[in-house]
């Protein structure tokens, strides 16, 4: 009887410790939800805007526009995306844009922008809008599928094995490329320093912005063909997952297997000759693209015991780290030691 009553008892006490347990937790998880941030986090919030619907993709800003993409659901996304321009004041709809389809998943391979302008690629074809009323400048160009980039005088369009340049203000073409020796699928990045495009493939093919003519073309081990890899140029080197390549001679600098995850929504950003980025196991890294030593990695602390990764990829403000976690918090770095200064979480998480 007494060991019957002594098993009765226990049970009785761990649903008590256990419910205790659970309140508390229920009661922090609470308690950090309507605190919002950290007392040290940097930032305060401005505006907010829903769209209803699922956000394709990071937004970027561009000359007062913040551009988002957005669709219904995964499905959709193969046949409509509805572009969104805000104004970067208020959050204030300026205009929308829908495409029948967009192309790849990089936004440097469907859309691109210069100071009046934005340039989307879908449905096979070029678009051109305002970025004050999104208009159009002129009519849209028919090109099966594109990579598009843009500097504030031409807009290169690149497809199935040939590249051309049009006028921004008009949409006349000031030249065309369709060398047999261009690949039939590829990204282009623009060099404003030097004004020359560069295509990386197997080939690292460098144009000339003005004229569309082959200044170089150089093989390489790079392996960066498929469009799914995350490419990255900078101070004239190739980056494409953990290879570093010369476009000038093709050699590979470095093959260290920086672990980044290759998604676009974790896209490394490179800024005064370091890489930041997301790595594979949710963590930050910086990187010393000198040296290509690991300076610094960040990795949140688990809260109530679950773990917390980071999936996005970094943002820097006035010498401060940004990055959001697949819990809803944004933390805030020290980019010099990669110390969590801060964090702060919506009220919907």
């Amino acid at each position: 009887m007494k060991r019957k009553f002594f098993v009765v008892f226990l049970f009785i006490a761990i649903a008590v410790v256990t419910t205790a347990l659970f309140v508390q937790k229920v009661r922090q998880s609470k308690n950090l939800q309507q605190t919002s941030s950290s007392q040290n986090f940097p930032l305060k919030l401005d505006w907010t805007f829903d769209s209803g619907y699922r956000i394709l993709r990071p937004a970027r800003i561009a000359n007062g526009a913040v551009i988002i993409h957005t669709e219904k659901n995964f499905l959709e996304s193969f046949f409509q995306v509805t572009h969104i321009a805000l104004n970067t004041k208020d959050g204030a709809i300026l205009w929308e844009l829908s495409l029948p389809q967009y192309m790849g998943w990089s936004e440097e391979l469907f859309w691109s922008s210069s100071q009046e302008y934005a340039f989307f690629t879908g449905g096979g074809k070029l678009i051109a809008a305002k970025l004050s009323d999104g208009s159009p400048p002129w009519p849209a160009k028919h090109y099966g599928q594109n990579a598009v980039i843009a500097n504030n005088e031409k807009v290169f369009v690149a497809s199935h094995g040939f590249i051309n340049a049009f006028d921004i203000n008009t949409g006349i073409e000031t030249w065309r490329n369709s060398s047999d020796s261009l690949p039939h699928r590829f990204s282009i990045f623009y060099d404003k320093k030097l004004n020359i495009l560069i295509i990386p493939n197997e080939t690292i093919y460098i144009l000339d912005a003005d004229t569309g003519a082959i200044i170089q073309q150089q093989q390489t081990t790079l392996e960066c063909s498929d469009w799914l890899d995350t490419i990255m140029y900078y101070e004239e080197r190739i980056y494409c997952g953990p290879k570093v390549a010369d476009i000038y001679t093709g050699e590979i600098i470095s093959d260290k297997d920086f672990r980044y995850t290759g998604s676009p929504f974790a896209r490394p950003l490179i800024e005064k000759n370091i890489m930041y980025f997301s790595a594979a196991l949710g963590t930050i890294r910086a990187v010393d693209l000198n040296t290509f030593e690991l300076l610094w990695e960040f990795k949140p602390k688990p809260i109530d015991g679950k773990n917390i990764r980071i999936i996005s990829r970094v943002a820097i403000l006035d010498g401060i780290g940004y990055a959001i976690a697949d819990n809803g918090f944004i933390y805030a770095l020290d980019i010099e030691t990669g110390d969590e200064i801060g964090w702060w979480i919506s009220p919907k998480g």
